[in-house]
């Protein structure tokens, strides 16, 4: 969440239950989103309990796929997925979701999105299609949406929200074979290399063992293999650390010596961002002091080297900022980097060099923005700096602030670290990281997924052929005989020509 915050406190290895005002305190942003994150945490976990990782109510699930008008339509109603409540209007089909656009093909016909083109090709074949929902949350402020400005007061920024997001996706069957093979194959070599270095591979070993079946499952009736592709999602396994350089810190918080560890004049919410994914000596990072909330619209890009943006204060000539828009960000892509020669009024103007880059973002009717990102050096890749191979180096940020990325991680575009600097100290002599040197999970805007259903063509011995969903939804009965409402009658094929009638579906029940 890239927002002005002083700091993101909630644990659940806490266990606090309820955050206690006092009378006479101070009242602190913190303290309020604790509180939130709190009650959340506890919520989604009950509904997780009673739900699993995903299922609906029986009368009111949601996302059911079915063939209405030769369009693939998401059924109306509400589903959970590890938790957390997603909500269908049933008015959207598959090339045409709030969130979600399937990407088309490139100019010379390959690529897209598999299932676009599958729906598009009346042409019965054999492959099949795996649909799934992708379920995530997004971080949205007044530059995503003008209607959290108070207008009564003249329009300022206030509080931010955060916002469900759910992509009904698609992937085909022999792809979704074809990389669990490759991470088979990859987890065989990794645990080879633990065991002939005297290490412990039973972790390792244990998600080999998922894959083998999740392999086998497919092999064997791919129909009813709904769970076994969620097995190949991997949310990376990168870490990092962070520290302070070794010195005396004044026991006066006015005065900062210059070879204190921390040495920053105030204090401030570092981010650590993974810009690029991949291992390390592949992946980049980039960080921002502020924790990425200097933020502007971007409101105009002549493909040149202007842009023109809603407001210029706080984007200093010679810093790196990042273009990008919601299509990307819900692609979950990174933006571009570019970086400021000179400011103009309302007009940042890029260096030559960044022009080509820049030329790549469109201004976004749906809001495009521009981030500013605190990193500098002559060593940079394109704006952002990549992670360090070696096992024994730290990474200069600013004011003695210092972090360590694991060299064996595996690292995603968007996963993120948060470091409190405080100039009056603290628990680790002026940063909070409690962790000593050893690399923390990174936090993210984490992708639940649940399976809906695999799609093919259906061919009868006789008449016409039509294509058929094998639905994956796990449905709950109401825990008490009341039912207020009847319980949604399941069609029936009618006329063998309709295309994608619900033919063969199998409602998966949960007691």
């Amino acid at each position: 969440m890239k927002g002005d915050y002083s700091r993101i406190r909630f644990d659940a290895a806490n266990r606090f239950s309820r955050v206690l005002e006092q009378q006479g305190r101070v009242a602190l942003d913190a303290d309020a989103n604790e509180r939130n994150e709190i009650l959340l945490y506890y919520l989604r976990t009950l509904a997780r309990d009673i739900f699993g990782d995903y299922g609906g109510p029986l009368a009111e699930g949601g996302f059911l796929l079915e063939f209405v008008d030769d369009k693939l339509m998401i059924g109306a109603g509400r589903y959970y997925v590890h938790g957390i409540l997603c909500e269908s209007d049933g008015t959207r089909h598959y090339l045409d979701q709030p969130d979600y656009e399937p990407a088309l093909p490139n100019a010379n016909g390959s690529g897209g999105d598999g299932l676009r083109a599958f729906l598009k090709s009346k042409t019965p074949n054999d492959q099949r299609y795996w649909a799934y929902l992708d379920v995530w949350e997004r971080h949205v402020t007044a530059l995503e949406d003008e209607r959290l400005r108070e207008v009564a007061l003249g329009g300022p920024d206030t509080c931010a929200r955060t916002q469900v997001v759910w992509q009904v996706k698609a992937r085909a069957f022999d792809d979704i074979v074809e990389s669990l093979l490759a991470r088979q194959k990859a987890l065989e070599k990794r645990i080879k290399e633990i065991e002939d270095a005297g290490g412990d591979a039973s972790a390792e070993k244990a998600r080999l063992e998922r894959i083998d079946a999740a392999i086998e499952q497919l092999r064997r009736n791919p129909a009813e293999a709904c769970a076994a592709p969620l097995e190949d999602f991997d949310p990376g396994t990168g870490g990092m650390s962070a520290r302070l350089e070794k010195a005396l810190q004044p026991k006066t918080p006015c005065i900062i010596a210059p070879d204190a560890r921390y040495r920053g004049a105030e204090n401030q919410l570092y981010r650590i961002e993974i810009h690029r994914g991949g291992a390390a000596g592949q992946a980049t990072f980039k960080w921002s002091r502020d924790n990425g909330s200097v933020a502007a619209l971007l409101l105009k890009n002549d493909g040149g080297s202007r842009l023109k943006v809603s407001d210029a204060g706080g984007f200093p000539a010679g810093s790196w900022i990042e273009l990008s828009d919601t299509a990307r960000e819900l692609r979950g892509e990174p933006g571009v980097l570019v970086r400021i020669v000179h400011v103009e009024d309302d007009t940042l103007i890029v260096d030559a060099d960044s022009v080509a880059a820049a030329k790549t973002v469109v201004v976004d009717p749906k809001r495009s923005t521009v981030r500013l990102w605190d990193q500098q050096g002559d060593d940079l890749d394109d704006g952002v700096a990549l992670l360090a191979t070696n096992p024994v180096d730290w990474l200069d940020l600013e004011d003695g602030l210092q972090v360590h990325f694991d060299p064996d991680g595996d690292y995603r575009s968007g996963d993120y670290w948060l470091i409190p600097a405080r100039v009056a100290g603290g628990p680790e002599g002026g940063i909070e990281w409690p962790y000593g040197e050893v690399p923390q999970p990174a936090r993210r805007s984490e992708h639940h997924y649940a399976p809906l259903g695999w799609i093919g063509w259906e061919r009868p011995p006789t008449g016409q052929g039509f294509i058929r969903v094998d639905d994956c939804l796990c449905t709950l009965k109401p825990l008490t005989p009341c039912q207020l409402q009847a319980v949604r009658p399941t069609r029936t094929p009618t006329d063998a020509s309709v295309r994608g009638t619900a033919a063969g579906r199998k409602r998966r029940q949960k007691p």
